[in-house]
Parts: C-alpha cells; sequence; structure tokens
C-alpha cells in the first residue's frame, strides 16, 4: 500500500486531469481536494462519513445535481470508494479515498512531464535575457559537414535522469530529477552540437548523480 499525502493525491489528480480535459471540471477538483483535505483532518483515517449538505458547503456548491454528479464520477473515475451509501443527501455516505496501489495508477503520464519540461524551458527563456542570443542559434547540429536543426527533447531527457537515478537507488527526490533535468537540457541545447561534447556531458552528469 502507498503512503498517502496530499502531494501523492495533487500527483494523480493533475495526470488524469491533464489526460481527460474533456471530462474533468472545476467543481470535480475542488470536491475532491475538500474531501483529501477532511481526511487530512481526520488523520488519514482508512474510511470516514461525509454528507452532502456539508460537502456542498464547503465547495459552495449551489445544485445538488451538481455536486451528485460530481461526486459519482470521481468513485466512477477510482478516486473515492463507496463503503456505505446514504439513502438520502441528509444522511452519512462512508467513503475511501483510493490508495492508487494499482499497476495502472503506476503507469508514467508522458504528456504531462513533457508540458512541465516545455513549461519550465518557456519560463527559463523568457526571464534569462542575457542568454536569448545563445538559445536563436543553440539547435544547429553538424555532421559530415552538414548543418541540421537539432532540438533535444525534453521528455527524453527527464526519462533519462529517471534511468539515472533508478540505477543508484533512486537518491535524488522526483523534483530534483525535474530540476537537474531543466538544467542539463539547457546546457545541452547551449552547446555548439558537437555530439562528442553531449557525450562528455551525459558522462559528467552520470558521475555527478553517482
Amino acid at each position: 500500500m502507498n503512503k498517502v499525502n496530499g502531494y501523492s493525491y495533487a500527483k494523480h489528480w493533475f495526470e488524469f486531469a491533464f489526460e481527460n480535459c474533456d471530462k474533468v471540471t472545476a467543481t470535480h477538483g475542488i470536491l475532491f481536494f475538500w474531501l483529501v483535505e477532511l481526511n487530512n483532518r481526520l488523520g488519514w483515517v482508512k474510511s470516514f462519513q461525509i454528507t452532502s449538505s456539508q460537502n456542498m458547503q464547503a465547495i459552495c456548491c449551489k445544485s445538488y445535481n451538481t455536486y451528485k454528479k460530481c461526486f459519482d464520477d470521481l468513485i466512477d473515475w477510482g478516486f473515492v470508494q463507496m463503503i456505505k451509501q446514504s439513502k438520502n443527501q441528509y444522511q452519512c455516505n462512508v467513503i475511501a479515498l483510493s490508495n492508487f496501489d494499482k499497476a495502472h495508477d503506476k503507469a508514467p503520464t508522458k504528456a504531462i512531464d513533457k508540458a512541465v519540461m516545455n513549461h519550465l524551458m518557456n519560463h527559463n527563456e523568457s526571464t534569462e535575457q542575457s542568454i536569448d542570443d545563445i538559445h536563436k542559434t543553440i539547435n544547429n547540429k553538424t555532421i559530415n559537414n552538414k548543418t541540421t536543426n537539432y532540438k533535444p527533447d525534453p521528455i527524453e531527457i527527464l526519462e533519462y535522469m529517471n534511468k539515472l537515478n533508478s540505477d543508484v537507488g533512486n537518491r535524488w527526490t522526483e523534483s530534483k530529477v525535474r530540476t537537474e533535468a531543466q538544467k542539463f537540457l539547457i546546457t545541452t541545447r547551449a552547446m555548439d552540437g558537437s555530439l562528442v561534447k553531449i557525450q562528455c556531458k551525459i558522462g559528467r552528469q552520470a558521475q555527478l548523480i553517482g
């Protein structure tokens, strides 16, 4: 069973929301995080009681039908488990939050990882004006005296960092891996395209994490 905390629930929620924008609304998210907060205040108990009226007040939802649809969706999507169902909206439901310990819940979400890496790169390029001139010319790679456009893929860099980290026993946190992937991506893009230089950079990175 995975250790539960607010971060783990947020991570799984946003991975799901990112892949299901056509289904997810803000009300879904507010309701789910209210249930997470409530469980946190109760000491992360295995199951706990809720009422529709309490939940609607907490998330400022005036429509019972809207609340009921969002709540049912959270159950259908696997974020909430119904332990004991109430007979009406004024009685208590007994629910539990998912532990996300199924195999399909552990599958990496590459789309959101790539979006985060691209966001970090865009943010860096917009705030560090002193290296703008480098960014305009970093993607040239010369092979047999021929110049082609080369742009390291953010998700490949992130996967590479995760593999290095895994090989040495996961010494870095997930946040540290993302930070180092961003730095690695910036420095390799800033090189003149020499494959030898990039290979040397990979070797130094492996020594650093090890």
